[in-house]
């Protein structure tokens, strides 16, 4: 059995909200999501995903909480183990509560080979009252901009033009 020391830090300025949990690659990702909701103390009926990261800290494909669809292409917590997941990545990007959007990053400290306790391994500061905010680049319009181009346009009424 793998035994895995998770260092999951706050996204913020600051970094000095930092708990390492070791968890077992037997569990599932939404057992790793209740330690860390237990471990930050964060409310437990909001919902959560994680992520994949791709270079600096890139969110990319999701793992949701739940399953809403079947046919949805992504995959849920509870269809997912810590193997799977931290077997291949050393990162991931964990959201709670999508309104608010407490972030947090996680990275693969330690991988070990035997059945020491899981838990909590480290606390470092308390989790602030409002979560940081967060600053979204959405480049939705300069694509679409990019297939309208104004230039290609001509808006006469000349039935030639149409």
């Amino acid at each position: 059995m793998h035994l895995y020391s998770l260092m999951i830090t706050l996204d913020d300025e600051a970094n000095d909200v930092i708990r390492q949990i070791a968890i077992s690659g037997e569990k599932t990702l939404l057992e790793l999501h209740d330690k860390i909701v237990e471990a930050f103390e964060l409310p437990k009926d909001e919902l959560a995903s994680f992520y994949y990261v791709e270079g600096n800290w890139e969110m990319a494909e999701e793992i949701t909480l739940e399953k809403f669809d079947e046919k949805s292409p992504f995959k849920a917590m509870g269809e997912c183990s810590v193997d799977e997941l931290f077997g291949e990545n050393e990162r991931l990007v964990y959201v709670n509560d999508f309104l608010k959007l407490w972030t947090f990053f996680i990275e693969r400290v330690k991988t070990a080979q035997d059945t020491r306790t899981e838990g909590v391994l480290l606390s470092i500061g308390k989790l602030p009252e409002k979560a940081p905010d967060k600053e979204f680049e959405i480049d939705i319009m300069d694509d679409f901009i990019d297939e309208w181009n104004e230039e290609d346009q001509d808006f006469s009424n000349d039935e030639d033009n149409w």
